[in-house]
């Protein structure tokens, strides 16, 4: 989703000024630059995270800098059903419609090997927020997508298609989430654009990412958020996008943000 010439000129046919989007796990990494992309264009973005002063913080930002735009903060747990359903019903209400559901929450564990996971409660808040928290949000947007033939875009990794050592649950996690979407997209035909991102790596700009890191400590597992500091050069990210089976094999998305 780049602002490239011939990316614009390729999916004119889907993106319009104006375009309703959510996105889930937009305090960070892809999802906040998504969000400041859209924004740009001036669309009308739903952000969502379970953190509402850190949305506030980021929509008023946004609003400020970019008057077209329309940036609407609304806190959210993934892994809870009925917060799912509320969203997209906030988000119609709202603005009537959705164009865009950017999947992009995540959570990952530290490396390890599975037969030392003394405690396998990690593997399933792994589950709850990779593969629910995929789940949920897409079952209550799916028929509002439908009425716009709109673009469902899953934010995922290459773990997600090639095993990854002492990456077991991770993993497990992700590959799950890419078999539902492949077959989903078979379900909805033409009706929704889906698209998978499964870069190896995303590296932000001189700025600070967090995300959800499960881990285990005394046998009990818990949740906290992982930061780090990058002060990388501006780069280009990529990401393999897995097209349709019967489009031939996978293609590379650049992403130009």
């Amino acid at each position: 989703m780049g602002n490239h010439p011939l990316t614009l000129y390729a999916r004119s046919n889907k993106f319009k000024p104006e375009s309703v989007v959510v996105i889930t796990g937009a305090t960070s990494g892809m999802g906040r630059e998504l969000a400041v992309r859209y924004a740009e264009r001036g669309c009308k973005i739903v952000i969502t995270s379970r953190s509402l002063p850190e949305l506030k913080r980021i929509a008023e930002s946004l609003n400020m800098k970019y008057e077209k735009s329309q940036v609407v903060p609304y806190a959210v747990d993934v892994t809870l059903e009925i917060e799912c359903r509320r969203l997209m019903e906030y988000t119609v209400s709202l603005f009537g419609r959705i164009d865009i559901l950017i999947l992009n929450a995540s959570a990952t564990m530290p490396r390890g090997l599975f037969e030392n996971i003394q405690d396998l409660d990690a593997m399933q808040k792994l589950m709850d927020i990779n593969l629910y928290g995929q789940i949920y949000p897409t079952k209550y947007a799916l028929p509002y997508l439908k009425e716009t033939h709109g673009q469902l875009v899953i934010s995922s990794t290459l773990a997600g298609e090639i095993g990854l050592l002492e990456r077991s649950g991770y993993c497990a996690s992700k590959f799950a989430a890419t078999g539902f979407f492949e077959s989903l997209r078979m379900e909805v035909g033409k009706q929704i654009d889906i698209t998978i991102l499964c870069p190896p790596s995303v590296v932000v700009e001189g700025n600070v990412d967090s995300e959800i890191i499960i881990h285990q400590r005394d046998n009990h597992t818990l949740i906290s958020n992982r930061v780090r500091s990058h002060q990388s050069p501006r780069v280009k990210k990529t990401a393999s996008w897995m097209g349709p089976r019967d489009q031939g094999s996978s293609h590379v998305l650049w992403i130009w943000l």
